[in-house]
């Protein structure tokens, strides 16, 4: 059997159980792509098929990536969200077909096995497509975000396994943590499932969803959080219940950039594969505010192409879901005040750079 050699994490080991999973001897395991918090290897099985095989794993984190810590069992809602995308959307998702929780540690981390889709990431085709092709794959990622802004959801959290063939949304998940002073993950108790927009906001501005830091709150910063809880609990612009279409609860992907959105080499205007779908919550309209271009770099995108894909993504989303359209534009304007409160609950004047970062989180204005 060849193996790539990785010191971290028990390749032998893993390499048995895979195929163990599927019921096919793993031949070869060789590594294929590394992540902030994981490491993807291509495996080889005894029939030639080839699967990927994903670990979690903070200690492959790139230096600057953050503390790495994770919370319990982020892989499973992973899995059952792809698995719920796969059955109520249209959008390409790697079929999974095994998870292990790694509860021996033996591996050295839970893992995955998933479908093996070639494709090329939307940040290293952009640059040889022409403005026709550019204009069009912009359309389809439109497409899929349109689609899982139709998805309805009655309550805000994340993708579980109901354990009877189905799913439900519990509690909400999150993406590793990128703060070197953080010292463990949200309690899952605190984290939902909630079924008022107001609920959660409480929530988010109490600090149940962020992860625990060594930095202790001072006495003013407490102050300034008891003050914003005051206003989204007695002001009356955060709705107890869902009352409106803006406040719909739908899907969001946590990390769609350019690099999780897989092209079709020979045809490049088409979308073959949306991956790494950890983190990835429910959330009212007014909440979700996608930038699949942000990270493309300037030399293949300017600012100014940015402003212009971004603006045609958003049109193209808006036509087929106009309550997202105008919970994110100006009839929610207030609500994204309200949401920017309890993210930032602890500063004195948390709307200080609202109007200028707001026309960023729309796509509006890229120079901020």
């Amino acid at each position: 059997m060849s193996l790539h050699v990785d010191s971290e994490i028990n390749i032998e080991t893993l390499a048995v159980r895979v195929g163990e999973r599927l019921s096919k001897p793993c031949k070869d395991l060789q590594g294929y792509a590394w992540g902030s918090h994981h490491k993807v290897f291509i495996a080889t099985l005894a029939d030639e098929a080839k699967v990927l095989v994903r670990i979690h794993c903070p200690a492959f984190r790139r230096p600057g990536s953050g503390s790495g810590i994770t919370p319990a069992a982020k892989m499973a809602s992973e899995i059952a969200t792809m698995q719920l995308v796969q059955e109520n959307t249209g959008i390409p998702v790697p079929d999974v077909f095994a998870y292990d929780p790694d509860e021996d540690g033996k591996v050295g981390g839970e893992w995955m096995v998933m479908e093996f889709v070639e494709g090329v990431e939307l940040q290293k085709a952009w640059p040889n497509m022409n403005k026709d092709q550019r204009s069009l794959v912009v359309r389809s990622i439109a497409d899929v975000w349109a689609q899982l802004l139709k998805l309805r959801f009655s309550s805000i959290g994340s993708i579980w396994d109901d354990g009877k063939g189905g799913f439900r949304v519990g509690p909400m998940t999150f993406m590793p943590s990128n703060n070197f002073f953080a010292v463990a993950p949200p309690d899952p108790e605190k984290c939902g499932p909630f079924d008022s927009p107001r609920r959660w906001l409480l929530a988010m501005a109490e600090g149940d969803l962020k992860y625990q830091l060594s930095l202790k709150a001072n006495s003013l910063q407490l102050q300034y959080k008891n003050t914003a809880m005051q206003r989204i609990a007695f002001d009356g612009v955060v709705p107890e219940e869902r009352d409106d279409d803006m406040s719909t609860i739908a899907l969001e992907h946590g990390d769609m950039n350019c690099s999780n959105i897989l092209l079709d080499a020979a045809n490049p205007v088409i979308i073959k594969s949306v991956i790494d779908w950890e983190g990835t919550r429910t959330a009212p309209l007014w909440a979700i505010q996608p930038r699949p271009f942000d990270h493309i770099d300037e030399e293949a995108m300017s600012s100014q192409e940015k402003q212009l894909y971004q603006r045609l993504f958003r049109a193209h989303v808006g036509q087929q879901v106009p309550a997202w359209l105008a919970a994110t534009g100006e009839p929610g304007k207030q609500l994204r005040q309200y949401l920017v409160l309890a993210q930032l609950s602890n500063v004195a004047d948390p709307l200080e750079d609202f109007e200028r970062t707001d026309k960023w989180m729309q796509g509006v204005d890229f120079d901020v």
